[in-house]
Protein backbone atom coordinates (compact mmCIF):
# COMPACT_ATOMS: atom_id res chain seq x y z
CA UNK A 1 0.00 0.00 0.00
CA UNK A 2 0.86 3.62 -0.18
CA UNK A 3 3.04 5.31 2.39
CA UNK A 4 1.22 7.08 4.97
CA UNK A 5 2.07 10.75 3.82
CA UNK A 6 2.25 13.38 6.48
CA UNK A 7 -0.58 15.70 6.44
CA UNK A 8 0.47 19.80 6.98
CA UNK A 9 -2.45 19.30 10.26
CA UNK A 10 -0.46 16.63 11.45
CA UNK A 11 2.60 18.15 10.93
CA UNK A 12 1.69 21.36 12.74
CA UNK A 13 0.22 19.37 15.50
CA UNK A 14 3.11 17.39 16.02
CA UNK A 15 5.30 20.75 16.77
CA UNK A 16 2.44 22.14 19.08
CA UNK A 17 2.98 18.56 21.43
CA UNK A 18 6.59 19.43 21.36
CA UNK A 19 6.50 22.26 22.04
CA UNK A 20 3.83 21.34 25.43
CA UNK A 21 6.35 18.67 25.86
CA UNK A 22 8.75 21.23 26.35
CA UNK A 23 6.94 24.09 28.19
CA UNK A 24 6.50 26.35 25.94
CA UNK A 25 2.74 27.61 25.57
CA UNK A 26 0.97 30.20 23.19
CA UNK A 27 -0.79 32.47 24.85
CA UNK A 28 -2.33 36.12 23.15
CA UNK A 29 -2.86 39.66 23.87
CA UNK A 30 -6.12 38.71 25.84
CA UNK A 31 -3.97 36.84 28.10
CA UNK A 32 -1.65 39.62 28.64
CA UNK A 33 -3.24 43.16 28.14
CA UNK A 34 -6.33 43.42 30.35
CA UNK A 35 -5.47 44.93 34.30
CA UNK A 36 -7.54 41.77 35.35
CA UNK A 37 -5.42 39.12 33.38
CA UNK A 38 -4.37 36.24 35.48
CA UNK A 39 -1.82 34.48 33.87
CA UNK A 40 1.61 34.15 35.66
CA UNK A 41 3.80 34.47 32.40
CA UNK A 42 2.04 35.83 30.53
CA UNK A 43 2.86 39.86 30.62
CA UNK A 44 3.73 43.10 28.28
CA UNK A 45 7.13 44.47 28.57
CA UNK A 46 8.12 42.49 31.49
CA UNK A 47 11.86 41.55 32.26
CA UNK A 48 13.55 38.78 34.56
CA UNK A 49 12.26 34.98 35.19
CA UNK A 50 11.22 35.95 38.88
CA UNK A 51 8.53 39.17 38.42
CA UNK A 52 9.07 39.90 42.09
CA UNK A 53 12.61 39.69 42.15
CA UNK A 54 13.19 41.63 38.96
CA UNK A 55 10.35 44.56 40.41
CA UNK A 56 13.11 45.18 43.17
CA UNK A 57 15.54 45.11 40.63
CA UNK A 58 13.83 47.72 38.53
CA UNK A 59 12.93 50.14 41.58
CA UNK A 60 16.96 50.09 43.17
CA UNK A 61 18.00 50.80 39.47
CA UNK A 62 15.43 53.46 39.09
CA UNK A 63 16.29 55.03 43.32
CA UNK A 64 20.38 55.45 41.46
CA UNK A 65 18.96 57.05 38.45
CA UNK A 66 16.55 59.05 40.63
CA UNK A 67 19.75 60.64 42.47
CA UNK A 68 21.51 61.53 39.85
CA UNK A 69 18.46 62.88 38.06
CA UNK A 70 19.13 66.65 36.95
CA UNK A 71 19.65 69.50 34.11
CA UNK A 72 23.21 67.44 33.31
CA UNK A 73 21.61 65.21 31.57
CA UNK A 74 20.58 67.80 28.81
CA UNK A 75 22.15 68.57 25.83
CA UNK A 76 23.89 71.61 24.88
CA UNK A 77 21.36 74.02 24.49
CA UNK A 78 18.52 72.44 25.07
CA UNK A 79 15.51 74.13 27.67
CA UNK A 80 15.54 72.94 31.37
CA UNK A 81 11.71 72.47 30.84
CA UNK A 82 12.40 69.37 28.67
CA UNK A 83 13.79 68.04 31.91
CA UNK A 84 9.87 66.09 32.74
CA UNK A 85 10.42 64.15 29.27
CA UNK A 86 13.56 62.94 30.74
CA UNK A 87 11.82 62.12 34.08
CA UNK A 88 8.51 60.73 32.99
CA UNK A 89 9.88 57.23 31.85
CA UNK A 90 12.64 57.12 34.20
CA UNK A 91 9.74 57.73 36.95
CA UNK A 92 7.69 55.48 35.66
CA UNK A 93 10.46 52.65 34.75
CA UNK A 94 8.76 50.05 36.80
CA UNK A 95 5.66 50.32 35.57
CA UNK A 96 5.18 47.25 33.68
CA UNK A 97 6.55 44.94 35.93
CA UNK A 98 4.08 46.38 38.65
CA UNK A 99 1.86 45.01 36.14
CA UNK A 100 3.70 41.22 35.71
CA UNK A 101 3.62 41.38 39.33
CA UNK A 102 -0.50 41.65 39.97
CA UNK A 103 -0.74 39.24 37.83
CA UNK A 104 0.36 36.53 40.41
CA UNK A 105 -2.28 37.78 42.60
CA UNK A 106 -5.33 35.89 41.82
CA UNK A 107 -3.31 34.38 39.40
CA UNK A 108 -4.60 31.01 37.50
CA UNK A 109 -1.87 29.15 35.77
CA UNK A 110 -3.47 27.51 32.28
CA UNK A 111 -2.48 26.31 29.14
CA UNK A 112 -4.82 26.82 25.32
CA UNK A 113 -4.98 22.90 24.87
CA UNK A 114 -7.00 20.13 23.89
CA UNK A 115 -8.27 16.64 25.67
CA UNK A 116 -5.32 15.03 25.66
CA UNK A 117 -2.30 17.17 25.63
CA UNK A 118 0.30 17.16 28.35
CA UNK A 119 -1.38 20.11 30.12
CA UNK A 120 -4.62 20.04 30.06
CA UNK A 121 -5.87 21.41 33.76
CA UNK A 122 -5.53 24.89 35.32
CA UNK A 123 -4.31 25.61 38.76
CA UNK A 124 -4.00 29.13 41.41
CA UNK A 125 -0.79 30.49 41.61
CA UNK A 126 0.44 29.14 45.15
CA UNK A 127 -0.78 31.49 48.42
CA UNK A 128 3.40 31.70 48.91
CA UNK A 129 4.17 33.32 45.29
CA UNK A 130 0.79 35.55 45.91
CA UNK A 131 2.08 36.88 49.20
CA UNK A 132 5.44 37.57 48.09
CA UNK A 133 3.74 39.57 45.23
CA UNK A 134 1.82 41.65 47.05
CA UNK A 135 4.58 41.82 49.84
CA UNK A 136 6.71 43.57 46.49
CA UNK A 137 3.88 45.00 45.06
CA UNK A 138 3.08 47.70 48.70
CA UNK A 139 6.42 48.11 48.80
CA UNK A 140 5.86 50.65 45.35
CA UNK A 141 3.72 52.40 47.24
CA UNK A 142 6.03 53.50 49.98
CA UNK A 143 7.47 57.28 50.26
CA UNK A 144 10.71 55.87 49.66
CA UNK A 145 9.34 54.71 46.34
CA UNK A 146 6.96 57.35 45.29
CA UNK A 147 8.25 60.86 46.74
CA UNK A 148 10.21 63.25 44.38
CA UNK A 149 13.44 64.83 45.87
CA UNK A 150 13.41 68.55 45.43
CA UNK A 151 16.18 68.86 43.86
CA UNK A 152 14.35 66.94 41.00
CA UNK A 153 11.03 69.25 41.53
CA UNK A 154 13.04 72.67 42.19
CA UNK A 155 14.98 71.70 38.47
CA UNK A 156 11.88 71.22 36.39
CA UNK A 157 10.21 74.92 35.35
CA UNK A 158 6.84 75.42 34.21
CA UNK A 159 6.01 74.58 30.53
CA UNK A 160 5.85 77.99 28.87
CA UNK A 161 6.42 79.27 25.03
CA UNK A 162 5.92 76.40 22.65
CA UNK A 163 7.03 73.76 25.03
CA UNK A 164 3.09 72.76 25.64
CA UNK A 165 2.36 70.17 27.85
CA UNK A 166 1.44 66.33 26.13
CA UNK A 167 -0.28 63.41 27.49
CA UNK A 168 3.26 62.07 27.82
CA UNK A 169 4.43 64.02 30.50
CA UNK A 170 3.28 63.29 34.11
CA UNK A 171 0.21 65.04 34.81
CA UNK A 172 -0.36 68.09 36.68
CA UNK A 173 -3.10 69.60 39.16
CA UNK A 174 -0.55 73.38 38.86
CA UNK A 175 -1.26 73.96 35.19
CA UNK A 176 1.94 74.28 33.29
CA UNK A 177 3.71 73.94 36.41
CA UNK A 178 5.69 69.81 37.28
CA UNK A 179 3.56 68.49 40.35
CA UNK A 180 5.60 65.85 42.33
CA UNK A 181 2.29 65.08 44.00
CA UNK A 182 0.57 64.08 41.12
CA UNK A 183 3.18 62.02 40.12
CA UNK A 184 2.88 60.43 43.31
CA UNK A 185 -0.95 60.32 42.57
CA UNK A 186 -1.08 58.67 39.20
CA UNK A 187 2.24 56.03 40.15
CA UNK A 188 0.10 55.22 43.65
CA UNK A 189 -3.21 54.34 41.38
CA UNK A 190 -1.52 52.23 38.93
CA UNK A 191 -0.47 49.72 41.44
CA UNK A 192 -3.36 49.91 43.62
CA UNK A 193 -6.00 49.74 40.40
CA UNK A 194 -4.54 46.58 39.56
CA UNK A 195 -4.48 44.60 43.32
CA UNK A 196 -7.90 46.47 43.80
CA UNK A 197 -9.33 45.05 40.29
CA UNK A 198 -12.70 43.48 40.63
CA UNK A 199 -11.90 40.59 38.26
CA UNK A 200 -8.97 39.34 40.70
CA UNK A 201 -10.57 40.42 43.58
CA UNK A 202 -13.46 37.79 42.73
CA UNK A 203 -10.72 35.05 42.05
CA UNK A 204 -9.20 35.80 45.63
CA UNK A 205 -12.92 35.06 46.64
CA UNK A 206 -13.07 31.66 44.89
CA UNK A 207 -9.12 30.64 45.34
CA UNK A 208 -9.46 30.90 49.33
CA UNK A 209 -13.27 29.48 49.46
CA UNK A 210 -11.58 26.60 47.30
CA UNK A 211 -8.21 26.55 49.80
CA UNK A 212 -8.33 28.18 53.07
CA UNK A 213 -4.20 28.75 52.77
CA UNK A 214 -4.38 30.88 49.94
CA UNK A 215 -4.62 34.91 49.78
CA UNK A 216 -7.90 36.07 50.77
CA UNK A 217 -9.72 39.15 49.86
CA UNK A 218 -9.80 40.37 53.43
CA UNK A 219 -6.29 39.53 54.20
CA UNK A 220 -4.32 41.45 51.20
CA UNK A 221 -7.42 44.38 52.11
CA UNK A 222 -5.58 44.68 55.32
CA UNK A 223 -2.43 44.57 54.24
CA UNK A 224 -3.27 47.53 51.65
CA UNK A 225 -4.65 49.73 54.35
CA UNK A 226 -1.75 49.29 56.66
CA UNK A 227 0.39 50.02 54.23
CA UNK A 228 -1.20 53.47 53.44
CA UNK A 229 -3.85 54.65 55.47
CA UNK A 230 -2.97 53.82 59.58
CA UNK A 231 0.47 53.24 59.11
CA UNK A 232 2.51 56.50 59.19
CA UNK A 233 5.49 56.06 57.54
CA UNK A 234 8.75 57.93 59.20
CA UNK A 235 10.67 58.23 55.72
CA UNK A 236 7.52 60.90 55.30
CA UNK A 237 7.46 63.48 58.36
CA UNK A 238 5.47 66.08 56.29
CA UNK A 239 2.89 63.22 55.53
CA UNK A 240 2.03 64.68 52.24
CA UNK A 241 3.01 61.29 49.70
CA UNK A 242 1.18 59.41 52.47
CA UNK A 243 -1.85 61.73 52.11
CA UNK A 244 -1.88 61.03 48.57
CA UNK A 245 -1.66 57.60 48.29
CA UNK A 246 -4.23 56.95 51.19
CA UNK A 247 -6.65 59.05 49.05
CA UNK A 248 -5.90 56.88 46.06
CA UNK A 249 -6.20 53.81 48.25
CA UNK A 250 -9.43 55.25 49.91
CA UNK A 251 -11.01 56.19 46.19
CA UNK A 252 -10.14 52.90 44.66
CA UNK A 253 -11.54 50.55 48.14
CA UNK A 254 -14.65 52.57 47.93
CA UNK A 255 -14.86 52.50 44.00
CA UNK A 256 -14.25 48.54 44.63
CA UNK A 257 -17.52 48.58 47.45
CA UNK A 258 -19.90 50.59 44.80
CA UNK A 259 -19.17 48.51 41.92
CA UNK A 260 -21.82 46.87 40.03
CA UNK A 261 -19.27 44.19 38.13
CA UNK A 262 -18.27 42.35 40.79
CA UNK A 263 -19.37 39.57 42.71
CA UNK A 264 -21.80 40.46 46.17
CA UNK A 265 -19.01 38.92 48.27
CA UNK A 266 -15.94 41.31 47.11
CA UNK A 267 -18.53 44.15 47.12
CA UNK A 268 -19.22 43.33 50.70
CA UNK A 269 -15.76 42.29 51.72
CA UNK A 270 -14.51 46.02 50.57
CA UNK A 271 -17.51 47.28 52.38
CA UNK A 272 -16.18 45.73 55.50
CA UNK A 273 -12.77 46.87 55.42
CA UNK A 274 -14.04 50.07 55.21
CA UNK A 275 -16.17 49.36 58.28
CA UNK A 276 -13.12 48.17 59.80
CA UNK A 277 -10.83 51.50 58.51
CA UNK A 278 -13.65 54.11 60.09
CA UNK A 279 -13.50 52.46 63.75
CA UNK A 280 -9.41 52.38 63.20
CA UNK A 281 -9.45 56.11 62.01
CA UNK A 282 -11.80 57.21 65.05
CA UNK A 283 -9.39 55.65 67.48
CA UNK A 284 -6.07 57.47 66.14
CA UNK A 285 -4.56 55.81 63.17
CA UNK A 286 -3.74 57.47 59.91
CA UNK A 287 -2.14 61.11 59.45
CA UNK A 288 -4.06 63.10 62.13
CA UNK A 289 -4.65 65.85 59.05
CA UNK A 290 -7.20 63.23 57.30
CA UNK A 291 -8.69 60.97 60.16
CA UNK A 292 -11.89 63.07 60.62
CA UNK A 293 -12.32 63.94 56.28
CA UNK A 294 -11.39 59.95 55.44
CA UNK A 295 -14.34 59.44 58.36
CA UNK A 296 -16.70 61.61 56.69
CA UNK A 297 -15.69 59.89 53.36
CA UNK A 298 -16.88 56.42 54.44
CA UNK A 299 -20.03 57.70 56.77
CA UNK A 300 -21.19 59.26 52.78
CA UNK A 301 -20.20 56.49 50.97
CA UNK A 302 -22.56 54.56 53.26
CA UNK A 303 -25.32 56.80 52.95
CA UNK A 304 -25.05 57.22 49.31
CA UNK A 305 -23.12 54.46 47.30
CA UNK A 306 -24.63 55.16 44.55
CA UNK A 307 -22.53 58.86 44.23
CA UNK A 308 -20.03 56.68 44.05
CA UNK A 309 -18.86 55.07 40.85
CA UNK A 310 -16.00 55.30 39.63
CA UNK A 311 -14.85 58.92 38.21
CA UNK A 312 -12.11 60.47 35.63
CA UNK A 313 -9.29 60.70 37.47
CA UNK A 314 -5.70 61.55 36.73
CA UNK A 315 -4.04 59.16 34.04
CA UNK A 316 -0.69 57.61 33.52
CA UNK A 317 1.10 58.49 30.84
CA UNK A 318 0.82 56.09 27.90
CA UNK A 319 3.86 54.59 27.92
CA UNK A 320 3.66 52.67 24.41
CA UNK A 321 4.08 53.73 22.12
CA UNK A 322 6.06 56.97 23.51
CA UNK A 323 6.67 59.84 21.37
CA UNK A 324 3.31 60.16 19.53
CA UNK A 325 3.53 63.92 20.67
CA UNK A 326 -0.15 64.03 21.35
CA UNK A 327 -1.04 67.64 22.90
CA UNK A 328 -4.54 67.73 25.57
Amino acid sequence: GRQHETTAGEFLDAMVQECLQNGLHFLSDKDARPTGSMHPRAHLWDNGTDPVAELRSLVAIRSHALDRFGPDLLQPGEELARLDELLTPLYLLHRYQVDAVSKLIGGMDYAIARPGDPVTSSSPVPGAVQRAALAGLLETLTPEVLAIPDQISNSIPPRTHGARRTRELLPSHQGTAFDPLAAVEVAARHTVSFLLNPERAARLVDQHARDASALSLPELLRALSAATITGAPASDPEGAVQRVTADVVMGELIALAATENTSAMVRSTARSELEILETALSLGAGHPSTQATMRAQIDDFFSHPEAYRRIWTLELPPGSPIGCGHTR
